[in-house]
């Protein structure tokens, strides 16, 4: 079974600084990996599902880095951004 976990900002950093499921990047300079771990943002003016995102310095998640769509994860956390909503696609494994 798939469910969908909300999270938070403190959540996002910890994933894309822990996870291991990465992707390198050369495009950007301060960037050195994507996190390919799938996320879904829910905004005013729609949802988005991103593949590959990244934080940078300035403490912004772009997760549509070719359109330049991002948003900032203080504003995120203090509930003052655009984005409503985050989040992950979770499997439940099933006992056999």
């Amino acid at each position: 079974m798939i469910n969908l976990k909300r999270v938070d900002s403190e959540y996002l950093k910890n994933l894309y600084k822990n996870s291991n499921k990465i992707k390198n990047s050369r495009k950007y300079k301060d960037i050195k990996y994507y996190c390919i771990e799938p996320i879904i943002i829910e905004r005013n003016k729609g949802v988005y599902v991103s593949k590959e995102w990244f934080i940078n310095l300035h403490d912004e998640l772009i997760y549509i880095p070719r359109n330049n769509r991002y948003f900032n994860l203080e504003m995120y956390r203090n509930n003052e951004s655009f984005v409503s909503d985050v989040y992950i696609i979770e499997s439940e494994e099933k006992n056999e």
